[in-house]
């Protein structure tokens, strides 16, 4: 890989916290609704702003984690000053500071050689959905960077009750990880041999966390209950996860191949399986191997789950790549076309993944933040097959009952409307805000845009 000669560590950290920082800007929103309901609305409701019955059917069963919910709490009761667009922007840029300092601190303990150092610099920066995850503040990712610098902890032979610690926090963040914690677990007794004073240290410094986890949930549910018995109970033995579908058991292969987009999808399941094969005794592979194939065994499976993961990832690819060696010049011609390809897509993606909102209905809510007087709908409510998000409206009118429309005529001059993109060109108006370029309706192909969640703020003249 000669092109890695040319282009310093400093140089990359440079241009990847660039990115970060947009995509932590840019990247409103959530990707699953677990991402806002069960993390901003709980602490929106600590914080006497969003009512019990705006709350999601878990809250009653006292089945989520609640240490996550005590940090966005504390955050925006220290940041009341600002408003709640800004502080989901700052608990986003919490998200990727952490997330960057794991990845920083892994590249230094698995990576001595510097070009390999370099390269997996370059994946953990710059693979195409990894700034979309670093920067979400959802249990997956804080669960992912807490069980990443678990192994660091580790390979540096640091105190096991520090590795007990962050193995805790990365199970009260998300209750799987206690398949991570299972498989590290296993590789400190059978192949790094572990000490029972070791071991006794390790569980000591879970348990401290575990029971740190017992305090916040009874300050989230106003009563005593073990929230991870009751998330396992009434998810796996009453099987109300499995309500919400099921899948076979290579499912998370396949979706895999096809989110990553399939080149890409395709060298990530090669380079796990390579490092499989490579190094069997690395504590990568006994702490995700699990993980994976207890995912694939639980029938309810969405690729979320696997977002912990994601962490590894570059790891695995830097050791296929680093072995394969790109730059030889004999490598066959199929390599170089799929090498190329890979990286001709990744550039695509990368800023079409992290550069926008992850949900544009937040969007428009900011925008919707700073107006006196409730707007109008054309033809259709964005907000009324959704929770009303009080978080970020704790004060203001409630979407959910926007007046909708059939047209725009017996509208006062100077009222505001709500509209789709695709019908954004009304006449007698002045569009005020917009969610796509006006050349996107131009290549309306398929009527894709009448079936998406963009929309327009208009004024009738």
């Amino acid at each position: 890989m000669p092109f890695l000669q040319d282009i310093s560590i400093k140089k990359i950290w440079l241009v990847g916290i660039v990115i970060h920082v947009l995509a932590a800007w840019l990247s409103k929103g959530y990707f699953h609704v677990d991402e806002h309901f069960q993390l901003l609305e709980y602490a929106s409701y600590k914080l006497h702003r969003t009512d019990i019955s705006n709350l999601p059917w878990e809250y009653g069963k006292g089945m989520r984690p609640s240490l996550q919910v005590m940090v966005a709490y504390l955050m925006t009761f220290c940041l009341q000053f600002l408003n709640p667009f800004h502080i989901a922007f700052i608990l986003r840029l919490l998200s990727v500071a952490l997330a960057l300092t794991a990845v920083y601190h892994a590249g230094k303990t698995v990576f001595h050689n510097e070009k390999h150092l370099k390269l997996y610099y370059l994946i953990a920066l710059s693979l195409w959905f990894m700034p979309y995850q670093y920067v979400r503040f959802s249990s997956e990712n804080w669960s992912g960077f807490m069980m990443l610098f678990s192994v660091i902890l580790v390979l540096r032979n640091k105190p096991m009750i520090y590795c007990g610690l962050l193995s805790g926090l990365a199970f009260c963040f998300r209750y799987q990880a206690a398949f991570f914690i299972f498989g590290l677990f296993m590789w400190l007794l059978f192949i790094k041999k572990a000490n029972i004073r070791q071991v006794s240290f390790f569980i000591s410094g879970f348990l401290i966390v575990f029971m740190l986890g017992v305090l916040t949930d009874y300050w989230l549910y106003g009563k005593w209950v073990l929230s991870s018995y009751q998330y396992f109970f009434i998810n796996l033995v009453e099987g109300k996860a499995a309500e919400y579908g099921t899948e076979p058991f290579y499912y998370y292969f396949k979706m895999i191949t096809e989110s990553a987009m399939v080149p890409i999808g395709l060298l990530l399941i090669m380079s796990y399986i390579f490092f499989l094969t490579k190094q069997p005794k690395s504590v990568f592979t006994w702490v995700s191997l699990p993980f994976l194939l207890l995912h694939c065994l639980i029938a309810h499976k969405e690729l979320r789950f696997l977002f912990p993961l994601v962490y590894f990832v570059p790891v695995f690819l830097t050791v296929l790549l680093s072995r394969l060696d790109l730059g030889k010049t004999k490598q066959p011609a199929i390599i170089r076309i799929f090498a190329w390809l890979c990286i001709v897509l990744n550039f695509i993606l990368l800023p079409l993944s992290s550069f926008k909102a992850s949900n544009p209905r937040i969007s428009l809510q900011e925008h919707l933040y700073k107006t006196d007087e409730a707007p109008v709908c054309l033809k259709e409510n964005p907000y009324l097959d959704v929770h009303w998000y009080t978080f970020y409206f704790p004060e203001k009118f409630d979407p959910r009952h926007l007046q909708v429309v059939s047209t725009g005529d017996s509208l006062r001059s100077g009222q505001t409307l709500i509209v789709r993109s695709y019908i954004s060109r009304l006449e007698a108006t002045n569009i005020v805000y917009r969610q796509v370029p006006p050349w996107l309706e131009q290549v309306n192909y398929g009527h894709w845009l009448d079936r998406s969640n963009f929309w327009c703020i208009v004024k009738k003249q």
